[in-house]
């Protein structure tokens, strides 16, 4: 065949795009990240296509037996010509007569990673690379045979490498006995409209709630029961199953039990987000029952309801809506239900019927959440909650001791840390406890033991003062006119949430809740600057951090989150700027010149 500069001749020479609905042989531009798709092709002789994306179009090869994750099952693939890069979406049937004449379905999808030079691996005939797919995953190569006498192309070899996706013929998902239901044309999930390519970030902030007055008027919202547990993220990487709490703590160990079930959803590569929880003889979520499972070690009766999906199977789901992103998730775990692993389902009915019924049967609240919202790291609008009763969680700062037995509590000292970081004094809580969790309770107490009030405003009182470190729920009727709570009830010790989060929580008023969260623009090279959180911030949407794709934007608003803390620190002192302009993978400097940065606000420290 003639050659020409065109990759895609041999393509457009092959097919009548009159009649094939195959799309068209145009290029594409480079992209940051590098999908490929598997198709299976059920023309005259049935096979498999690998297609990699480079350089603007889908290097191709078909494979007639399907990959196979056993490393010592090497599979013939063979070269075909180059494909459009919009092939990877392709599935339909290719008419009779034509080139290609079959069904074609998509039977795996993701993005891959080369290992090395691509464009040098393939002239070398050696191209290592890895998969981020739904089916396929881990390193593979590609290795070209030794042309033999009167070949007419080239041979080459797909071989997956020794890892830990790599699976015995007889035990892989995808060997050929396991394979025949293909044929049928079986689908593999549909990925909601906006999902992007991504790695699987090592580590991820949960989307938080935003206390409100009462249910919004209007339609836009999905209700779920506020279930009373533990806010567990589950990261799930091929066989490997690791289990976070809200603030980032691995409490894999402390859930052994569950990993096996979250294994059983059949998930290669994800993040799910859900909350833990036990049932108490009412049927309703025991808090306290929950904790007294985690001291004993049983955790036979504990609960995983899934709510969210903001990666799966190489994708990063987070820009997209979260009724689609849900969609994706029931479908995920009702094909493999199990008793520990249960999807949380919302309710079709008003919200305020929901709230009602929920607070009648003695819940704790509900979850409101935006159904076209993307899934947001921190605090949001786009996700509300409404309490029964009035409920948070508190920082212990000591106790007082009974004067008849000095081994037993009388009531724990609470506080919360207000705007500018200070740890303030909200009462004590004296009810809630029995005799084991108390003497739990002062064990850990006395533990933390210090000599002076870790308090702003320490009561005029005699009590024995302890390091801020513990947090605990509890349930009240209401606040004092001077900031104290009123009828505290101790429910439990909160192991999951770091104290210094710990604020007094007040509701939002409703009327100025908008549907959803302002959502930067999407990243565009050149982007000008933008206004995100008070601040002109330049390319407000580049990732700085490619290992767990921080934006610009979520720097700034950690800062905005964290100011409380830092500024009080940073009173009258001076501080050194180490930037990274190309991110924190590029070069790092300490900028020694205030006069090139134009920052507001920026003085000069007079040494």
């Amino acid at each position: 065949m003639k050659k020409t500069d065109d990759p895609l001749s041999e393509y457009k020479e092959k097919r009548d795009f009159g009649v094939s609905p195959e799309p068209g042989a145009d290029l594409a531009a480079e992209k940051s990240f590098l999908t490929f798709v598997v198709h299976k092709h059920l023309a005259r002789h049935p096979h498999y296509d690998l297609r990699l994306e480079l350089q603007g179009v889908l290097k191709s090869w078909a494979v007639p037996k399907g990959p196979s994750l056993d490393p010592t099952h090497k599979r013939l693939a063979v070269p075909v010509e180059d494909h459009p890069l919009a092939y990877s979406d392709f599935e339909g049937e290719i008419p009779p007569k034509q080139y290609g004449a079959g069904a074609v379905i998509i039977w795996d999808r993701g993005n891959w990673e080369p290992l090395g030079d691509p464009q040098a691996g393939l002239s070398a005939g050696n191209l290592k690379f890895r998969l981020h797919g739904q089916k396929l995953r881990g390193s593979w190569a590609l290795v070209r045979m030794k042309k033999k006498s009167g070949d007419k192309k080239d041979s080459w070899l797909l071989v997956k490498e020794r890892d830990a996706f790599a699976r015995p013929e007889t035990d892989s998902d995808v060997s050929p006995s396991r394979r025949k239901g293909m044929a049928a044309g079986k689908k593999i999930l549909t990925l909601p409209e906006g999902a992007k390519p991504s790695p699987l970030p090592a580590v991820l902030s949960p989307q938080l709630a935003t206390l409100v007055d009462k249910v919004p008027a209007n339609a836009d919202w999905i209700y779920e029961i506020k279930l009373d547990g533990y806010r567990i993220l589950a990261r799930i990487e091929g066989p490997e199953v690791k289990l976070f709490t809200r603030n980032g703590q691995d409490w894999t160990s402390k859930l052994k039990d569950l990993v096996p079930a979250i294994g059983a959803l059949g998930i290669d590569s994800g993040w799910l987000d859900g909350e833990l929880v036990i049932f108490g003889g009412n049927g309703l979520p025991d808090f306290g029952a929950l904790q007294a499972a985690f001291d004993s070690s049983r955790m036979e009766a504990i609960h995983y309801y899934v709510f969210d999906l903001p990666f799966y199977a190489g994708f990063d789901l987070r820009e997209t809506k979260l009724v689609d992103r849900r969609v994706l998730l029931a479908q995920i775990v009702g094909r493999s239900a199990t008793e520990q692993i249960r999807f949380s389902e919302d309710f079709n009915a008003p919200g305020r019927n929901i709230y009602a019924s929920a607070c009648r049967l003695g819940m704790e609240g509900i979850m409101g959440k935006n159904k076209d919202s993307a899934y947001v790291s921190g605090r949001t609008r786009s996700w509300i909650k409404l309490k029964c009763t009035k409920q948070q969680e508190f920082v212990l700062v000591g106790y007082t001791e009974s004067k008849a037995r000095k081994e037993r509590l009388k009531a724990m000292l609470l506080g919360f840390f207000d705007e500018f970081g200070r740890l303030r004094y909200a009462g004590r809580v004296g009810t809630g406890f029995d005799n084991l969790t108390e003497a739990k309770l002062k064990q850990r107490l006395d533990s933390l033991s210090m000599d002076s009030s870790p308090l702003y405003d320490p009561p005029n009182i005699e009590a024995r003062w302890v390091k801020p470190e513990l947090a605990a729920e509890i349930a009240f009727s209401g606040w004092t006119k001077d900031g104290k709570v009123r009828h505290p009830v101790f429910r439990g010790l909160r192991d999951d949430k770091p104290t210094k989060d710990i604020v007094r929580e007040t509701a939002l008023n409703v009327t100025g809740l908008q549907s959803k969260d302002p959502q930067p623009p999407p990243y565009q090279s050149g982007l000008v600057a933008s206004e995100y959180l008070g601040l002109t911030i330049s390319n407000p949407t580049r990732v700085i951090d490619p290992s767990t794709g921080l934006r610009k934007a979520d720097l700034a608003d950690y800062y905005q989150r964290a100011a409380r803390w830092i500024l009080p620190q940073l009173d009258n002192r001076p501080v050194s700027f180490l930037r990274a302009p190309a991110g924190i993978q590029g070069q790092l400097f300490f900028q020694k010149h205030a006069e090139t940065l134009r920052i507001q606000g920026l003085k000069v420290f007079d040494i």
